[in-house]
């Protein structure tokens, strides 16, 4: 794959939030949190898939990662969505990528990263416009917004795996 016209989208799963990253090239386009607020199993993977593909198509996703979910961590609900996700894949044509978030932490740095937090830092260092995401997470009673800085990170693990030279958001070509 060539690495200019390399496209990611990086989504970190869940029935209610989905964490979701794109990158075009090395550039991290966009990066938010969605919510998911249909009520039944079946209307949340349609949602979720609905959302992921409305994305491929806009923006010409050619590579889709996905973090691969804990099997005692998660629920029967959760492996049903990432099913839809894999099959949105094959049905779009688009490279598909499933890593754990110790796939994700290796290739990001040569030391374990050891938690969420700790990789929000990293990854904010990598990509200074999360900055102010970044603090405002640290606030947060509740996490929130590390759902999508996973998502990021997922990102940048895959773009490591092109051997892309990397640029900050916004930097022109």
């Amino acid at each position: 794959m060539q690495n200019e016209n390399l496209s990611i989208l990086a989504v970190n799963p869940g029935s209610r939030y989905v964490g979701v990253a794109i990158f075009q090239g090395v550039d991290l386009y966009d990066w938010r949190v969605r919510t998911v607020s249909a009520r039944s199993m079946e209307a949340k993977a349609a949602a979720v898939t609905g959302l992921l593909a409305g994305i491929i198509d806009r923006y010409d996703i050619n590579m889709l990662a996905v973090k691969k979910i804990h099997p005692s961590r998660s629920s029967k609900n959760l492996e049903h969505i990432v099913g839809k996700i894999r099959g949105l894949a094959r049905k779009q044509d688009v490279d598909f990528r499933e890593l754990t978030i110790g796939d994700v932490e290796r290739r990001i740095d040569s030391e374990p990263i050891g938690n969420k937090r700790l990789l929000m830092d990293k990854v904010a260092a990598r990509y200074p416009d999360l900055y102010l995401e970044l603090e405002r997470e640290k606030r947060n009673k509740n996490p929130y917004l590390v759902r999508m800085f996973e998502a990021v990170a997922l990102g940048v693990a895959c773009l490591q795996e092109t051997d892309m030279p990397r640029r900050k958001v916004g930097q022109k070509k």
